[in-house]
C-alpha cells in the first residue's frame, strides 16, 4: 500500500519524527524506502551513550574491541555517522578502555568520523580521557562544552591548539575546570583570540583574569560572558587570579556585540572602575557581579546609582556578594540601599545574594512591585546564613506575596525570606484580590514556618495552580547545614508545605472539572427543556391552526 503524498514530503517526515521515540523512529525506518532516511536520520540525530555509535563496529563488546578494525567493519558506522549532529560522553558514565579510541584514531577511513557534528559535550577526568575529545572535533562543530575536571598544564595547552586548528568556526564553548587559571592563562588568552566566531563562552569561577577579558575583548561576534559558579564550592579557586579586573584596558571596538557579562571580582568598585574605561561595554543587557569582599550598603548603593549612567539599558542584574559565613557584618541591606535600582524601569529579572535577609518592609515591597511590572525573576536574599546558634531574625510576612500577585503578572520565579510564624489561625489569612498567573517556583531558603496547613492554605488562595518550592542553599557549608538542626526542621516544615499545596491544588482542579463537567450537563439539559418548549409550541400552533379550520367550515 502506497502511503498519502503528504507522508512522502521529506521535510514534513522530519518533522513529524523529530518528535517521535526512538523505538517509533527505528521501528519507521523499516517502513519503507521513502521514510527510512528521515527516519534514521531522527534515531541517530542526538547520540547520549557513545557505545550506540561503537556497537556498528563488530567487533566491539562492552569497552573494548575484540580485534584489530578492519575496513569493512567501518561501512554500518560510516553510513549512519554523517547523521550525527549532538554527541555526549563522560568517562564516568561510560568506561571504556583506552585502548578503543586509540583503534578509532589509527584505523580511521575518514579524518573526520563525525563529519556533521554540531555540537560535542565531553567529560574527562584525566588528561587521557580529555585527548580523546580530539578525535570528534570536526570543522562543523559550533557548540562544545568540556569538564576538564583532571588536567595537567601540558594536555590542555595541546588540547586548545587542536581545538583551534580543527573547529575554527566555534560559536558556543562551555568549560568546567577545577584547576587554577594561572597554570594556562597564556595557552587559554592564545586560544581564545583565534576565536573569530565565537559568541557565547562560559568560563571557571576565578578565570577572568586581566589577560582572558583583554583576549575576550578583541572578539567581534562575541555577546554573552558568563561564570560557572559550582554548587557547594563557591570559594573553590584562586580568587587572587581577580584582582587586578579593574586594571584592564579596553581599545575602539572592545566588545562591541556583549550583551551578557558576568564578572568575577575582589570588590564592587574595581568593577566600576572596568565599566567606567573608556570603550567599555555600554550596550549591556544583562548583567552578573560577583564580590568576595565586604561590601557596605553605602558602597552598594553607590555602585547601583552608577549602573544607571553607565549600563541604563540593563533588564537583569544580579549581585552574588558571597563574604564568608564567619564574618560579621556592621550593617544589612536595606531598601534604601537598593533604591536607585527602581530607575531601571524595564527591569525582567534581579537576584542578590547575602549573608544577613534583607532589611525591607511591606510598604517597601508594594513600591518595589509598583514600579516592576515587568519583572519575570526576583530572588531578595532568601536564603541567608544560618546556623544552630545563629541570631538571624526578621523576614517579610507572607503577605509580602500579594503585591507581586497583583502588580506583577509576568512574574515566573520569586525568592523571599519570609517569616511565617504568626500565622497560626485560618482566619488570618488574607484576601487575594489577584492571583499569580504565570508563578511557576518559589524560594524560601531557610524562612521559618510555624503551621504548614494555614501557609498552604493561603499559597492556594494566591497560587491557585501547581507550584515548587525550594528550600534551596547557596553556601559553601551548605551540606553541614541540611544536618544542623537550625535548618533541617525549616526545611521539613516548608515540605509540608509543598505537600499540602499540592494536594489542595489538585482537589480544587477536581473540583473545578466536576463543576464545569455540572455545568455543561446543565446547559445540555436547559438545551433540551428549551427544544421541548418550541416543539410544544409548534404542535399548539398546529392545532390552533386546524381549529380554526374547522370552525369557518
Amino acid at each position: 500500500m502506497t502511503p498519502p503524498r503528504v507522508l512522502q514530503i521529506q521535510e514534513i517526515l522530519a518533522l513529524i519524527f523529530q518528535s517521535c521515540s526512538l523505538l517509533t523512529n527505528a521501528t519507521c525506518a523499516r517502513v519503507c524506502r521513502a521514510w527510512s532516511d528521515p527516519a534514521l536520520d531522527a534515531l541517530w540525530r542526538e547520540v547520549k551513550d557513545i557505545r550506540h555509535l561503537l556497537r556498528l563496529m563488530p567487533p566491539f563488546y562492552e569497552d573494548r574491541f575484540e580485534r584489530d578494525l578492519a575496513p569493512p567493519d567501518w561501512t554500518r558506522f560510516l553510513l549512519h555517522a554523517r547523521r550525527v549532529r549532538s554527541l555526549e560522553h563522560s568517562d564516568r558514565r561510560v568506561s571504556l578502555q583506552t585502548s578503543v579510541f586509540t583503534s578509532l584514531g589509527i584505523s580511521r577511513p575518514v579524518f573526520d568520523l563525525l563529519p556533521n557534528l554540531r555540537f560535542l559535550r565531553w567529560s574527562a577526568h584525566g588528561d587521557n580521557a580529555l585527548a580523546h575529545a580530539v578525535l570528534f572535533m570536526p570543522p562543523s562543530l559550533s557548540s562544545f562544552e568540556v569538564f576538564a575536571l583532571t588536567f595537567t598544564p601540558r594536555t590542555i595547552r595541546t588540547f586548545f591548539q587542536t581545538l583551534q586548528e580543527r573547529s575554527p568556526h566555534l560559536r558556543f564553548f562551555y568549560l568546567h575546570a577545577t584547576g587554577l587559571v594561572g597554570l594556562v592563562e597564556a595557552f587559554l588568552a592564545e586560544f581564545l583570540r583565534s576565536l573569530s566566531y565565537l559568541e557565547v563562552i562560559q568560563l571557571p569561577c576565578y578565570w577572568q583574569t586581566k589577560a582572558v577579558v583583554h583576549a575576550l575583548s578583541s572578539l567581534k561576534h562575541l555577546r554573552s560572558v558568563r561564570t560557572h559558579v559550582p554548587s557547594r564550592t563557591i570559594y573553590k579557586g584562586n580568587q587572587r587570579e581577580v584582582e587586578d579586573v579593574g586594571s584592564i584596558n579596553f581599545t575602539d571596538g572592545s566588545f562591541s556585540a556583549l550583551k551578557t557579562f558576568y564578572i568575577d571580582s575582589r570588590r564592587l568598585s574595581d568593577v566600576e572602575i572596568l565599566l567606567r574605561k573608556p570603550h567599555a561595554p555600554r550596550y549591556l543587557t544583562t548583567l552578573t557581579v560577583m564580590s568576595l569582599h565586604i561590601e557596605s550598603p553605602n558602597t552598594l548603593h553607590d555602585f547601583i546609582k552608577g549602573l544607571t549612567e553607565i549600563c541604563p539599558l540593563l533588564r537583569h542584574i544580579v549581585f552574588a556578594l558571597y563574604v564568608s559565613e564567619t564574618l560579621h557584618l556592621p550593617s544589612a541591606i536595606t531598601f534604601d540601599t537598593l533604591r536607585p535600582l527602581l530607575d531601571f524601569q524595564r527591569l525582567v529579572g534581579f537576584k542578590i545574594t547575602h549573608k544577613e535577609p534583607l532589611h525591607i518592609t511591606e510598604e517597601d515591597i508594594e513600591e518595589l512591585a509598583m514600579s516592576w511590572p515587568t519583572l519575570e525573576t526576583l530572588h531578595l536574599c532568601h536564603d541567608p546564613h544560618i546556623t544552630e546558634d545563629s541570631s538571624v531574625d526578621g523576614g517579610l510576612s507572607p503577605r509580602s506575596l500579594l503585591p507581586f500577585a497583583e502588580h506583577c503578572t509576568n512574574l515566573k520565579e520569586l525568592g523571599l525570606f519570609i517569616n511565617a510564624t504568626k500565622w497560626n489561625q485560618v482566619a488570618e489569612i488574607p484576601p487575594a484580590s489577584r492571583t499569580f498567573n504565570r508563578l511557576q517556583r518559589l524560594h524560601v531558603g531557610v524562612s521559618r514556618v510555624s503551621n504548614p496547613n494555614v501557609i498552604a492554605r493561603f499559597l492556594c488562595e494566591v497560587c491557585p495552580r501547581p507550584l515548587a518550592i525550594f528550600t534551596d542553599s547557596c553556601w559553601e557549608s551548605a551540606a553541614v547545614r541540611e544536618s544542623a538542626p537550625a535548618c533541617q526542621p525549616r526545611r521539613d516544615m516548608w515540605q509540608q508545605v509543598a505537600n499540602f499545596h499540592r494536594d489542595l491544588v489538585e482537589v480544587r482542579l477536581i473540583e473545578r472539572r466536576r463543576g464545569q463537567e455540572e455545568r455543561r450537563a446543565m446547559e445540555a439539559e436547559m438545551a433540551m427543556l428549551r427544544e421541548s418548549e418550541r416543539t410544544l409550541k409548534r404542535k399548539a400552533s398546529m392545532h390552533s391552526d386546524v381549529g380554526d379550520t374547522t370552525f369557518d367550515g
